[in-house]
């Protein structure tokens, strides 16, 4: 579900808040799937993407700023969200809301869905309970500790979401591949 805010260029916003979430590969980059089908050839040229903690992503594309997170983000760059009374009535345990600013113009509020992976969540209780904590590299600010916990019934201290800069030390770590080793 999508509130549009602004009229004018909301089909160019959209393809650029798609292109540099497809450039940051998180999650959110699937709600804009269906959108860019048949349209990722026209995806714009991303200048630079990067995370901001809890908040969201900040992309540069053509000398134009793209926010795509929570209200936080939006206020530390001078965007005035909507009331809480226009977002309250879509957000509860399972959906949350995420931003679209442009420019420095808010495009559209979009109401987000998480739905926990049966198959994930047996997976993650049993390493819980085996002694193994959870660390998870992610850039999508609706993904806390806590709702992970949530969804797939751990406790909290079983998770940690990494800070980006420790995210980014583990994404280069992951691609040095060794050998097979046992775990006790």
């Amino acid at each position: 579900r999508v509130k549009q805010y602004m009229t004018s260029n909301f089909e160019s916003c959209i393809l650029n808040a798609a292109a540099v979430l497809k450039v940051a590969n998180t999650s959110l980059s699937y709600v804009f799937t269906d959108v860019i089908n048949d349209k990722s050839d026209q995806l714009p040229y991303v200048d630079s993407v990067k995370f901001e903690e809890n908040k969201g992503i900040v992309g540069w594309i053509g000398g134009e700023r793209i926010l795509i997170g929570r209200r936080e983000l939006l206020e530390k760059y001078g965007i005035t969200p909507p009331p809480f009374e226009d977002s309250q009535p879509f957000v509860d345990e399972n959906r949350n809301i995420t931003y679209l600013a442009n420019a420095g113009q808010l495009v559209a509020m979009i109401v987000t869905s998480y739905t926990p992976d049966s198959k994930l969540k047996q997976e993650l209780q049993r390493l819980e309970k085996n002694g193994v904590s959870v660390l998870i590299r992610t850039a999508d600010p609706n993904l806390t500790t806590k709702r992970i916990a949530d969804d797939y019934d751990m406790h909290i201290r079983s998770v940690k979401i990494l800070p980006n800069s420790l995210g980014n030390i583990c994404k280069e770590a992951l691609k040095e591949k060794s050998g097979k080793a046992s775990c006790y």
